[in-house]
């Protein structure tokens, strides 16, 4: 965790921000969960900041690649960006909103393959793909 701490504190430093304790406990909040989080999840899970922190602690990491946003229907969910966590996509059940993280070695050679047949190098990507759960097709 230390080291992860000071990565934090070294990418604030260069936007010129200080690491506060909102700050901290966002980051926590973030990185002790598996599934992306809505900024009231993270308010709930959080002790001792108010909602207002919450938000702009995630606006503050979203500008400079701390968390990625994972868009859910009309809804914002945050986790923790590539350089914390490895990489990955997601599935997402259309009716009970079901987030399930999915890695690929093929997709990830095919969006190569692509990007390097069209010239493109430094690629940055992300798939969000849509679906009903098994549990929403029983019901």
């Amino acid at each position: 965790m230390k080291e992860t701490t000071e990565s934090i504190a070294e990418l604030l430093a260069k936007r010129g921000l200080r690491i506060t304790a909102p700050r901290k406990k966002v980051f926590s909040c973030l990185q002790e969960t598996d599934v992306p989080l809505s900024p009231r999840e993270i308010f709930e899970r959080t002790q001792g900041i108010d909602t207002v922190s919450v938000y702009r602690t995630l606006t503050a990491f979203a500008a400079i690649g701390i968390v990625q946003i994972v868009t859910t229907g009309f809804k914002q969910k945050y986790e923790l960006a590539d350089i914390f966590k490895p990489h990955h996509h997601h599935l997402q059940c259309g009716y009970c909103g079901t987030l399930v993280d999915i890695s690929s070695e093929q997709l990830e050679k095919l969006v190569t393959a692509i990007a390097t047949e069209h010239g493109y190098t430094n690629l940055h990507h992300k798939f969000e793909l849509t679906g009903v759960c098994s549990q929403c097709q029983k019901d």
